[in-house]
């Protein structure tokens, strides 16, 4: 590592291009396989296009993101740490938008589009991060999970009756195996890492094993006191990104994964809110959340309580004679973007592309190339697609699973498949091919609007926070 404001030398790459070792082991990689034209083409000829589904644009689009930053409080003493979510949600009358488009001047009326962004909500969260101790905790761990118990059942997370407190709720008892008693949250494994039940014993033939803890967590208090250790237990313990959680360290992986999961249950508790306020409304909106329909990292269990509470509200709409809801979710980034944009001028214009699980392993992620599993078992509750619009855009789009559980492995992964069954499917594509942007690469307009509010910057927003965080815990 170089000195503080030592530059490198201009020729020490020279080694690395002569050094043996390196040309034979470049010679050696292979480069990620391709697809041809007549592979993209045998599985295109088999679906329908974009034009062969008909469906009314909703009349409720609500757009999900999200964003982080970790603010360092004292130059002298940098591993002090504070972190911050914000979550925003952008709320769109799609009849105000086609008057946007109904102008007979070229010009929009900026006051007109100002208008659009009026219904935004947002989330804020900041909490505790290395060497921090909240007022009353027992350790920086503990204050992290206690302030996150407190977001999540503050009031400006209330739609209706309820908390974001109380979707959490609701999805656990849709888990699979559930895992709510009689409205009590059950834990087997203390959330203090420090407690007795977490250490490894040694039982008579020599196996490590964990003594069992029974941790009953009311649903109308939401804390608990573990039986071995004495230390609070949280409803909110169950998203468990706590447990990546470092009290002398970065927590930028921590607040990512909070962010995520908290994205994927904004839109849930937008859904169950709507589904007590007007059924047939609800079936007139579409939520869009960033990235594809999936929970990773330590709260991806959870996947299975969105992906069975999303089919209990679809099946009570199909009763009561509504639509479903549209839930889409629209990647940026990721691998299934960089594929996209790899294969795009194969494609079609106007065509729909579902990603396949032979064709994922093949030629997306093929490192598991050969592989048979489902694909997402353990993260997944959509479907990705690859949309290519009549307009040349394309979109990687995850739609919400019309299936409740992938209980038999074999059969899901065919039932997956078979776009007919996706109801929502005509009303996601018209979202879509309305609401395409010019302003950036594949873009949607509520999306970006979304991002808008937001994203921190690093310059000013982040500066602001670190000012802010510094003048809070009296560092001048």
């Amino acid at each position: 590592m170089p000195y503080d404001g030592q530059g490198g030398a201009k020729t020490s790459h020279d080694d690395l291009l002569r050094n043996p070792e390196i040309i034979e082991f470049m010679a050696e990689c292979e480069d990620v396989p391709r697809p041809t034209q007549e592979e993209i083409k045998e599985t295109l000829d088999t679906q329908p296009k974009i034009d062969d589904f008909k469906g009314e644009l909703p009349k409720i689009i609500i757009a999900i993101d999200g964003s982080t930053y970790e603010s360092s409080l004292d130059p002298k003493f940098p591993s002090r740490r504070i972190g911050y979510v914000k979550i925003s949600m952008v709320i769109l009358q799609t009849d105000q938008y086609g008057k946007l488009k109904e102008r007979t001047t070229r010009a929009v009326d900026p006051m007109a589009v100002a208008r659009l962004q009026e219904n935004t909500e947002a989330i804020s969260m900041g909490l505790p991060g290395a060497y921090v101790i909240v007022k009353g905790a027992e350790s920086v761990s503990d204050g992290f999970r206690q302030r996150l118990m407190a977001y999540y059942r503050s009031a400006n997370t209330k739609l209706g009756d309820n908390t974001l407190y109380d979707t959490l709720f609701e999805v656990a008892n849709h888990m699979s195996p559930s895992r709510v008693k009689d409205n009590h949250l059950l834990f087997k494994v203390c959330p203090n890492r420090e407690c007795s039940s977490n250490q490894k014993l040694e039982d008579g033939e020599g196996t490590k094993t964990r003594d069992k803890v029974d941790i009953r967590v009311p649903h109308g208090t939401g804390i608990a006191t573990c039986p071995v250790c004495g230390s609070n237990v949280y409803t909110t313990d169950i998203l468990r990104v706590h447990e990546d959680f470092l009290e002398s360290g970065s927590n930028v992986s921590s607040l990512g994964r909070l962010m995520l999961i908290t994205e994927h249950l904004l839109a849930l508790h937008y859904v169950m809110h709507l589904r007590k306020l007007n059924k047939k409304l609800l079936g007139d909106t579409c939520v869009i959340v960033d990235g594809p329909l999936a929970v990773f990292g330590n709260p991806a269990p959870l996947h299975t309580g969105i992906m069975r509470l999303l089919h209990d509200i679809n099946k009570g709409q199909i009763s009561d004679g509504h639509d479903v809801p549209v839930i889409m979710g629209l990647s940026k980034t990721g691998a299934i973007a960089d594929h996209a944009n790899l294969i795009k001028n194969l494609l079609p214009d106007g065509t729909i592309f579902p990603i396949s699980d032979d064709y994922r392993y093949g030629f997306i992620d093929v490192s598991k190339r050969g592989r048979k599993a489902n694909f997402g078992q353990e993260t997944y509750y959509g479907q990705d697609f690859l949309v290519k619009t009549n307009e040349g855009r394309l979109f990687p789009m995850c739609l919400a699973y019309p299936l409740p559980d992938k209980t038999n492995e074999t059969s899901f992964q065919q039932e997956k498949m078979n776009i007919e069954k996706y109801m929502s499917m005509g009303r996601a594509l018209k979202v879509l091919t309305t609401f395409e942007s010019d302003l950036y690469q594949n873009s949607m307009i509520p999306v970006v609007l979304a991002h808008r509010h937001a994203s921190i910057s690093l310059t000013p927003g982040g500066k602001v926070l670190d000012i802010f965080s510094k003048m809070a815990l009296g560092k001048s």
